[in-house]
This record gives structure tokens, sequence and C-alpha cells, in this order.
């Protein structure tokens, strides 16, 4: 019984072992589910984010989807600098083949920590949405109900709870998803 308790043990430690996170700053064409951007020069990445806080299985950290009628909207969980959460950018369907530049056509958000406060004796986040205030967005490839990839780059204003404005500059970005 013990010989069968170590060796699952083991399986369990092997596989998460064998999870590598790819590379979101490499340029690849493959549906890996991967983005990151540079943020006013620091690095941002997708991150794995845990299903529940004790299941060994994890929500998709970059996903597409199609998003109403018209759009595909690619979004993803972020780990980096200045309290990003997540991005999301949605582009009209009609305009996704390859090569196809989209100059301010997407609707491109950054969610990020504004500050906190406290409520109920609880701390509560304050979540904010930077909304882009010029975008441009380069499709790779696209194959339709397969692989969307390309670049972007963005900039806007982020407001925070103490009335600070910052304007933000997103550049280098880089995605590869799987189109679903």
């Amino acid at each position: 019984m013990r010989l069968i308790r170590f060796f699952m043990a083991f399986c369990v430690i092997l596989s998460f072992a064998a999870c590598e996170k790819s590379d979101p700053f490499t340029e690849t064409d493959a549906g890996n589910n991967t983005l990151g951007f540079l943020l006013d020069g620091k690095k941002v990445e997708y991150k794995w984010v845990k299903y529940a806080a004790l299941s060994p299985e994890y929500l998709p950290s970059v996903m597409s989807q199609k998003w109403g009628e018209d759009s595909l909207r690619v979004w993803a969980f972020l780990d980096g600098a200045e309290g990003c959460k997540y991005i999301e950018m949605r582009m009209p369907l009609h305009k996704l083949k390859n090569g196809a530049r989209l100059n301010n056509e997407a609707k491109v958000e950054l969610t990020y920590e504004a500050g906190s406060y406290e409520e109920d004796g609880k701390t509560i986040q304050d979540l904010r949405v930077m909304e882009a205030s010029s975008s441009s967005i380069y499709i790779r490839t696209c194959l339709k109900n397969k692989v969307l990839s390309g670049t972007f780059s963005f900039e806007g204003d982020a407001i925070y709870m103490n009335g600070d404005t910052r304007h933000h500059r997103i550049a280098n970005g880089m995605f590869d998803v799987e189109w679903r």
C-alpha cells in the first residue's frame, strides 16, 4: 500500500515538473496560447491560474473565443508589473486575415489594481479598466478556427484611487492562441 501511494505521489510530482510554461516573447504560430508585452519597459506575461485552491487543474491562461456575432476576443490572466490583472483584445472578425493591420479598430483593455479600501473589516481591491486611446494589432497568422497569432501595442491612461493618472505604453506585445 505504501508503495502504491509513493508511486502515485511520484507521478503527480513528475507531471507538475513536466509542465513547462511557453515563452510568450518567442514568435510562434502553433496555437500555444501565449501572450506577453512590455508595459513601460517592464515584462508582463500570461500566468497559470488554479481552477480551485486545492485543484491540480489550471484554467486556460490565454484564450480566444467568439464575442457576439462579429468579434473574436483574446484575453489572458497576467503576471507582471504595475498590478496588471488581465488583458482583453476584441478584434472584428471580418478584418482577421494573414498580414492584416488593425490600427485603432480593436477594443483593447487592460485591467489593473487602482488601489484598495477597507469595508466591513476586509480589504477590497479596486480593479479598473484602462481602455486604449490608440492601438495597433498586426495579424501574422490567421487560420480560422485553428490559430491566430500576431503582435500588438497600445497606450492609455490609468486612473488610481488616490487621484493619480498615469499614461502607460504597451509595446512589443505578442500573442499566439488556439482559435476556439
